[in-house]
């Protein structure tokens, strides 16, 4: 039975119980004599009782009251109450080594000095006769002073050590047959488990796992049952460290594969000679440290002199980069990895322009998750590893967005439904953790607390990813400020503080450092809307490249000098930069596809009858009720912005622009009698609606601003009486609604209000009828609705669709099926409700399904007053399939500049 508080051992009282292991106890207590907090591991009755594991027991304390050194856990004390055993140690602060893997791989400068703390203290046990027999992570404390190991429980002392007569010979013979498997499996010598005689070089083949571990996150051996894992420490070797940890140094490879060796002669005979080798990799460099090791006999002699040596050359280098100005992060040597990966045919993107929240790489560097939609039309998260040439569709995430990782890599969250859901890649199992509609990337903290943002405008929120909950607020608004909206958090190296995004009135986005305790923001970066921090540098965008600058996360400054590490970027709608990065140093991006499209005129078969204008990059075109003119959003390539030019069809496209805030302008629609547009801008960092004169005479009338929306307006009554919008995922807690905005009183009023997603609400022609898309069904697909009173919506789409359009008589209209062809539906809607008659298909369209990424890039085509004519935006690049970049070791792309 546990020992409860108050509980007395002598003169020690329990506390509070801290854990259990195969045959002990571990409490916190109170020494009452030196009123100090020790750790009181004690052996239960029930093993007690049993004179062999009582004989193991004494054996630890026999062990550990011998050794004296900083990396092992000393003992205070040894005592017997009543029928309990216990030892007495100090109570470490810090986590365990297997807490810590959890996270991933340490970095290399980390893992170093935990091994050669961990060789030193295995050394000084060997020196004393003393074999551990269960070196393992969870026996390995790293604490402010280093790493302490402890837990000796299954040591083995050599008979001539312990005693010579013929008691003790008994003890030490027993426990060779009884527990020739004692010991974590993992972690255990071939020998071991053979049950032969273990010694010090079992102690090495368990330390060469561990290190293994470290360096690659990543267990040596590993497999489905013990017996074949049995089998694959017997049998197989791990792939080199240097495979699956491009970043470390080759001598590396030798120390590892010579713990590993399967004969105990072919391994390092000595845990001080292989701290002497981690020493030298540690402390010079990868060509220095392979020399040495085959001149093992001249190491010691040369060691002084090449110390002094390498202290100039760090000194020379040091001068050298002070008089740059480049204080930070040094270049590493060894070789970035890039490779690209292309779209299976049957995927695509969900839309032409990326952004944040298209991908995300996992924290242990050997996979990322990107959003993709399927043949069938459904969008769902995908996981790539890097050592597969196939990414497979993650259960569970079907209409996931903004995936990201939790530290341990085995989890996802994300936002779908208008909820903040996470996933295990093992079960596919998703569970619901809080409603929000607005998350494009949150964070997940080491201690599983959750980042993010639940509305497009407003506060990051926290939660525990353990459990649903209600999310309390992680962040303030700073007084005065005029601070719109936070987003976009990403936890900084001591998992306290975070990066965000933040906007304030009349001024650009920025980089905000926060931290879970409290406190004002503090700002980092002007006129930067996402920001990530990995192996000591900071990226973001800058223009259309994307640089790394030297970051202190101590002080949470930027140093030295920002060098670009990846040029022609593409950055997307929002201008956030299509990357993402994770700290143990792969990145992910995609290059500028070149997105320009090509507006043409074809007929009802698809065949291109005239172009209009040069191709440029320009998205959602809308024409005129007369056909004469067109509208769309184009790219200025030298401001980065988008604005509304207007085309004149009937002169060949000759174009004029229509606005030059110093936002983007994006969607339009025309007024009936093609007098006015109403567009969409970017304003305080939302999507509000404008009406101004087709013509450009005029001042421009704000429509509909705040809200705490993105506003995409798609229709314009005949009568110009009602403009219908809908809402972007933010602001929203039942996903995308379908709104109507009476020009007369511009009070918004919702007509499609659900917890599905409405969107891209058209008016008929007689302004009786709203045909939009819902996917109520599960998948997007179309509908009629009236535009007032109680009647019935009904499905006109078979199988999916998006994109509705009338013809001018109200007898006809077209969608997109999932597989990007236009469809043209008989209608009828003279009476009380509308028939739908037969379906038939038209033409390719060749281009991607509309849907979020960064901003709703709206319809890729218009259908002409007749039917008879379609204007078309034909892309030109690769658009929604474009490749994506992966590169593992990003940090060496410096050491090109």
């Amino acid at each position: 039975m546990p020992l409860q508080p108050g509980t007395r051992l002598g003169p020690y009282e329990i506390v509070a119980p801290l854990g259990a292991g195969g045959m002990g106890e571990v409490y916190r207590a109170r020494d009452t004599r030196l009123d100090r907090t020790v750790a009181i591991k004690i052996l239960p009755a029930v093993f007690a009782a049993d004179p062999h594991f009582r004989d193991r027991f004494d054996r630890e304390a026999r062990a550990l009251s011998g050794l004296d050194h900083p990396n092992i856990c000393p003992l205070y004390d040894v005592g017997r109450h009543d029928d309990t055993s216990f030892l007495v140690m100090p109570l470490l602060e810090g986590e365990s080594l297997a807490a810590r893997l959890q996270r991933g791989p340490l970095p290399l400068e980390e893992a170093l000095a935990v091994a050669t703390g961990i060789a030193d203290a295995l050394a000084r046990a060997h020196r004393a006769g003393i074999v551990h027999r269960d070196l393992k992570p969870a026996n390995v404390i790293l604490t402010k002073t280093g790493a302490k190991l402890l837990d000796f429980g299954l040591a083995k002392q050599r008979v001539d050590v312990v005693a010579s007569s013929s008691a003790s010979l008994a003890t030490v013979q027993n426990l060779t047959a009884q527990g020739s498997i004692l010991g974590t499996l993992q972690y255990m010598a071939p020998e071991q488990l053979e049950g032969t005689e273990a010694d010090a070089r079992s102690d090495i083949f368990a330390f060469g796992t561990l290190l293994y571990e470290m360096l690659t996150g990543r267990k040596a051996f590993e497999a489905k049952s013990h017996a074949s894992l049995i089998a694959a420490i017997l049998e197989r070797e791990p792939p080199p460290v240097s495979q699956v940890q491009p970043v470390a140094p080759p001598a590396l490879d030798r120390i590892v594969r010579k713990c590993l060796a399967k004969d105990p002669d072919n391994r390092w005979q000595s845990a001080a000679d292989l701290a002497d080798e981690l020493r030298w990799v540690a402390s010079a460099s990868s060509v220095a440290a392979s020399a040495a090791t085959t001149r093992r006999g001249s190491v010691h002699a040369v060691w002084p002199w090449l110390v002094a040596f390498m202290s100039v050359v760090l000194l020379i280098a040091t001068v050298g980069l002070a008089r740059r100005g480049a204080f930070g992060p040094a270049p590493p040597e060894s070789h970035a990895v890039m490779s690209t990966y292309p779209l299976p045919a049957d995927l695509h993107f969900f839309g032409p322009s990326s952004g944040l929240g298209r991908f995300a790489p996992s924290p242990d560097g050997r996979m990322f998750v990107f959003q993709a939609v399927d043949p069938s039309g459904t969008p769902r998260l995908w996981l790539r590893r890097l050592e597969s040439l196939e990414a497979t569709p993650i259960p569970g995430t079907d209409r996931g967005f903004g995936a990201f990782w939790s530290p341990d890599s085995r989890s996802i969250a994300f936002t779908a439904n208008g909820q903040l859901k996470r996933v295990d890649l093992t079960s596919g199992v998703p569970t619901v953790l809080a409603e929000s509609t607005a998350v494009i990337r949150g964070a997940w903290g080491p201690d599983g607390t959750i980042l993010f943002n639940r509305e497009r405008a407003g506060l990051l929120y926290r939660i525990s990813a353990a459990e649903p909950g209600t999310p309390v607020p992680a962040t303030s608004l700073p007084r005065g400020s005029g601070q719109t909206w936070q987003n976009t958090p990403s936890f900084l190296p001591d998992g306290r503080h975070f990066l965000f995004a933040g906007a304030r009135q009349n001024l650009p986005s920025g980089i905000y450092v926060g931290s879970l305790d409290g406190g004002e923001a503090k700002p980092l970066l002007s006129g930067v809307p996402n920001a990530a921090y990995s192996q000591g540098y900071l990226l973001f965008v800058r223009d259309s490249a994307l640089v790394a600058q030297p970051f202190d996360t101590s002080r949470f400054e930027l140093t030295g000098q920002a060098s670009t590490i990846v040029e022609d970027l593409e950055i997307g709608l929002a201008r956030t930069g299509a990357f993402a990065v994770s700290e143990s140093g792969l990145l992910v991006f995609q290059h500028a596809h070149g997105s320009q499209s090509q507006l043409e005129w074809v007929d009802r078969t698809g065949a291109v009858l005239s172009k209009i204008g040069e191709p440029v990059d320009q998205i959602a075109p809308s024409l005129s009720p007369d056909d004469a003119r067109a509208a769309a959003s184009i790219l200025d390539p030298a401001r980065r912005t988008r604005d509304i030019w207007v085309y004149d069809l009937k002169r060949g496209g000759v174009r004029t622009r229509l606005t030059s805030e110093p936002g983007d302008e994006i969607h339009s629609v025309w007024s009936a009698d093609a007098s006015m547009i109403v567009y969409s801008a970017v304003h305080d960092g939302l999507l509000d609606l404008y009406k101004r004169a087709s013509s450009g005479a005029g001042r421009v009338d704000p429509l509909l601003e705040g809200a705490n929306w993105n506003k995409y307006p798609t229709s314009w009554s005949r009568d110009g009486s009602s403009l219908l919008f809908f809402n972007g995922f933010a602001g929203s807690r039942t996903s995308t609604d379908l709104w109507l905005l009476p020009l007369a009183t511009r009070t918004p009023v919702a007509i499609a209000h659900t917890e599905f997603a409405e969107r891209s609400g058209r008016f008929s022609w007689d302004a009786r009828w709203i045909a939009y898309e819902s996917d109520e069904s599960g998948r997007a697909e179309i509908y009629v609705m009236p535009s007032r009173g109680d009647a019935g919506k009904v499905r006109v789409s078979r199988n999916g669709g998006v994109e509705v359009c009338w013809r001018n008589d109200d007898r006809e209209l077209y969608y997109v099926t999932p597989d990007d062809r236009l469809v043209a539906v008989d209608v009828d809607g003279r009476g009380s409700t509308v028939t739908v008659g037969e379906s038939h298909p038209l033409f390719a369209t060749h281009g991607p399904v509309a849907a979020y990424s960064g901003f709703y890039p709206g319809f890729r085509y218009q259908a002409a007053s007749d039917g008879q004519h379609f204007l078309l935006n034909t892309p030109l690049g690769t658009g929604d399939r474009s490749p994506i970049t992966f590169v593992v070791n990003w940090p060496a792309l410096l050491s090109r500049r």
